[in-house]
């Protein structure tokens, strides 16, 4: 596949304006590695929703402190209903799906919002809160200097973060202050409205087994 080849070129080579390169070594020193979901603690996810374009999902627990990443998916294509499916497909239980404020707002076929189709088929959805790129960026180099990332299932992920990289102004010879938009941006944007939602979330134990409303 001559897309998968280009993309395994890319994230073979150094990456010039890379946003992460710092955190993101040594997170692979001290971070990176098995993170086992743990069935006593409920999991929150944290979505960047591509409207015609790649959706990326991270899921992460925080217990006794320790901010744990334990899995990630990317695909494109989809309808909501397929994530949701996937969602259920995991052994996890969950607590908050964290969106995008485009998730309350984006209308679909059906007359609802993501938002509220996600919470028909039985999730707890909040919006993240909304900063600038450049505190979501700050957010999420704090996030990525403490958290334990599941090296197996978030491979993609991690991949995405290391690619994500400052734009550049050509005619100044100079970074831009916008990150460039492709399809590293999808799996970084949602690890933002991560690091953003963290402060929102404290660790909860799972009681009761979860069981949303089929889809």
């Amino acid at each position: 596949d001559v897309t998968v080849k280009a993309r395994e070129a890319v994230c073979d080579a150094p990456i010039i304006g890379a946003i992460y390169p710092k955190e993101l070594e040594n997170a692979k020193i001290e971070r990176i590695g098995a993170v086992p979901y743990s069935p006593s603690h409920l999991v929150n996810t944290a979505w960047d929703i591509g409207w015609g374009d790649s959706t990326a999902i991270w899921f992460w627990q925080e217990i006794a402190g320790e901010f744990r990443v334990i899995d990630y998916y990317e695909t494109r294509g989809e309808a909501l209903t397929h994530y949701l499916a996937h969602l259920k497909s995991k052994p996890y239980d969950y607590d908050t799906l964290w969106m995008p404020h485009d998730a309350d707002n984006g209308q679909l076929s059906t007359g609802k919002s993501i938002a509220e189709l996600a919470r028909t088929n039985g999730f707890k959805v909040r919006i993240a809160p909304k900063l600038s790129v450049e505190d979501g960026i700050n957010a999420s180099r704090q996030l990525l200097k403490r958290a334990m990332i599941d090296a197996v299932k978030c491979k993609a992920g991690i991949e995405a973060l290391e690619n994500y990289r400052w734009g550049w102004n050509d005619r100044l010879d100079e970074p831009k202050r916008e990150p460039v938009h492709d399809w590293s941006s999808h799996g970084s944007d949602a690890w933002r409205y991560m690091a953003v939602s963290t402060k929102e979330v404290k660790s909860k134990t799972s009681t009761l087994k979860y069981e949303p409303v089929p889809a």
